[in-house]
């Protein structure tokens, strides 16, 4: 009869031994610098933390309960962060009209992506290329800007304004990367948009409007794939964290980490807009209001693209094999560069201690 367990063989302990030394080097250290050491944000209200607030008092400082993925995100990276979005923002205007009209007079500068990347670049930053992750999500306004503008046409109508109003899109976002590439930006983090049908504003719809908001996102994200995939293609040394937000929210949904997720942490009014009430606990709900994602939420999406750039340029090659010499050394007594059964057995015995801590 085999037992399941069986006396260790010396190549399991220094097997073990290994894996605990990969896995030390997952875990930031002093020891060696981190690749990425600033981040600058582009966007809307999915990466605005207090922009919009500073130029327009009534705004709220976010469209949620705390903080957004990109703060989120600096700070697993420990990088600093220049946070250009705004809420509102689409890739060239503002859906607000009277907001938009403030720009239009050169009261406040134009908040759209393509006026952020324009003030960033008139602000004239110096950055190290090979150290700053540019990130850009953006689409979400120009999506429900769609919904206003053609509530009243046809279906034919609402199709072709689709086609227009993705084909516009696409085009300020290719000039917005376009700018950032010709300033020698070279890492870039691009978001697509989530499955809004999913949502808590378009998910009470009937199940056509419904499947006509999936959709809509659908193709708006096909088109996004095809606009970075010729922005990029051909161009040596740069790097594209590409993330589907309709997979990551899927994947959210299924692991059941929120017992809410077709309701509103803060309370609606009649016209669907939040209001100051609450419903308690917030860590229950998905989402903040019928579109925007709790805190939490936004805490998920930072780990997905942290977990992606940390196995991916977290720390240059060299940075790693450096360390793995010096953990290695750290463990081998005889100098010889090789662990031993009773090296290994001595350095499983001090592993045991640091987990038990």
């Amino acid at each position: 009869m085999k037992h399941f367990f069986q006396k260790p063989t010396p190549s399991f302990y220094i097997q073990s031994v290994m894996t605990f030394i990969v896995f030390l080097l997952m875990i930031p250290s002093t020891a060696f610098s981190l690749k990425y050491k600033h981040i600058v944000a582009f966007g809307d209200s999915l990466s605005d933390h207090n922009n919009l607030h500073s130029y327009v008092p009534d705004a709220r400082e976010a469209m949620t309960n705390g903080d957004v993925w990109i703060e989120y995100l600096s700070r697993e990276l420990n990088a600093t962060l220049d946070n250009n979005a705004f809420i509102g923002a689409m890739t060239r205007n503002h859906l607000k009209d009277e907001i938009q009209t403030l720009s239009d007079q050169d009261i406040i500068p134009q908040l759209g992506l393509i006026g952020q990347v324009d003030t960033y670049l008139t602000e004239q930053n110096v950055f190290n290329p090979d150290e700053t992750l540019f990130s850009i999500w953006i689409g979400s306004n120009n999506l429900i800007r769609y919904g206003r503008d053609t509530i009243d046409m046809s279906l034919e109508e609402k199709m072709v304004a689709a086609e227009q109003m993705i084909s516009a899109a696409m085009a300020d976002i290719g000039e917005a990367v376009t700018k950032l590439l010709a300033i020698g930006a070279t890492q870039f983090i691009v978001m697509n948009l989530p499955d809004i049908g999913k949502s808590p504003w378009y998910s009470q719809g009937t199940p056509e409007e419904v499947a006509a908001s999936s959709n809509l996102a659908t193709s708006f994200n096909n088109a996004l794939a095809y606009t970075i995939n010729q922005l990029f293609m051909g161009k040596t040394g740069v790097k594209v964290y590409s993330f589907d937000m309709v997979q990551v929210m899927d994947e959210l949904i299924d692991k059941e980490i929120f017992p809410i997720i077709d309701d509103t942490y803060t309370v609606l009014d009649e016209g669907g807009y939040p209001t100051d009430e609450t419903k308690e606990p917030a860590e229950d709900y998905l989402f903040w209001d019928g579109v925007h994602p709790t805190t939490k939420a936004h805490a998920y999406f930072s780990n997905v693209v942290a977990t992606d750039i940390l196995y991916d340029g977290f720390y240059s090659q060299q940075e790693l094999d450096d360390a793995v010499l010096d953990e290695r050394k750290r463990w081998d007594s005889k100098n010889d560069n090789v662990l031993g059964l009773e090296e290994a057995i001595r350095a499983l015995k001090e592993c045991a201690k640091f987990s038990s801590k």
